[in-house]
């Protein structure tokens, strides 16, 4: 409807339009204790946390299998092109906006995992 309403159509395609970017759908990923604490966050002295790096490797170890549910089409595949800052490959990186799991940078107690691989027409 709101669409409609500006003369345009919507479209719900990984990539529509092979000269222009391609429509993500990034899910952030944080994990909480009982209590309310961000287990993603490093202790003072760490470089990273355990779970966070636990994540960051399942997540990765996984990702060809899913790949089936994040990018379910033909269509969902033409994202995937170096230097489109969708990613092409497993891995993962500290606020780069390329990889397929990025960090934000920022504070311990909003760490994160930014998930990058889902088009707009994910599973």
């Amino acid at each position: 409807a709101q669409a409609r309403r500006h003369g345009v159509t919507a479209c719900f395609m990984a990539k529509p339009i092979e000269k222009y970017a391609g429509s993500g759908m990034h899910l952030h990923v944080s994990l909480q204790d009982k209590a309310g604490n961000n287990v993603f966050a490093e202790a003072s002295g760490e470089t990273w946390s355990l779970p966070l790096l636990r994540g960051l490797g399942g997540l990765i170890q996984t990702m060809a299998e899913s790949m089936l549910v994040f990018a379910p089409h033909a269509n969902s595949w033409r994202r995937f092109v170096s230097q489109s800052y969708a990613p092409v490959a497993p891995t993962w990186g500290v606020n780069n906006r390329s990889v397929a799991l990025r960090v934000p940078a920022g504070d311990a107690k909003n760490r994160r995992i930014e998930h990058r691989p889902s088009g707009v027409d994910a599973n």
